[in-house]
């Protein structure tokens, strides 16, 4: 699990303290979603004929849930037979979560999301000006 630390330093003339802020993760860990359906005495079996997926949630910064759903199913639905399809399947729900892991953000969520933009630049002139300020 990946924490975030935010660091601050206080002046030198008083007691040093550091703060750690641990921040919330953006994503939950990715879940291969296989379709079952129950037969017979509550035995569930694999449903024939239904998409299997890679997904997991993402979180809304607005509302600060997990509540943006992404999925994935990058060629496991050609396969025909089981073994084959869950092989593929955490094959790449082990890429997903290396992606993720990576700071890596999924298309699909930077059209929901808005992405905060890089501050204002300046000319030369008023970057030295601002630096006299200060």
């Amino acid at each position: 699990m990946k924490k975030h630390y935010k660091i601050q330093n206080e002046p030198l003339n008083e007691p040093i303290e550091i703060k750690i802020v641990l921040e919330k993760r953006k994503y939950t860990d990715p879940k291969l979603y296989v379709p079952k359906e129950i037969i017979g005495k509550k035995r569930p079996s694999i449903k024939p004929g239904k998409r299997w997926c890679v997904w997991f949630l993402w979180l809304n910064p607005n509302t600060d849930k997990y509540d943006i759903n992404v999925k994935f199913s990058e060629g496991i639905n050609r396969l025909k037979i089981v073994r084959e399809r869950k092989d593929v399947g955490n094959a790449v729900k082990e890429a997903v979560s290396l992606s993720l892991g990576s700071e890596w953000i999924p298309p699909n969520v930077r059209d929901v999301v808005k992405i905060k933009p890089m501050k204002k630049s300046r000319s030369v002139r008023e970057a030295l000006h601002y630096a006299y300020e200060l």
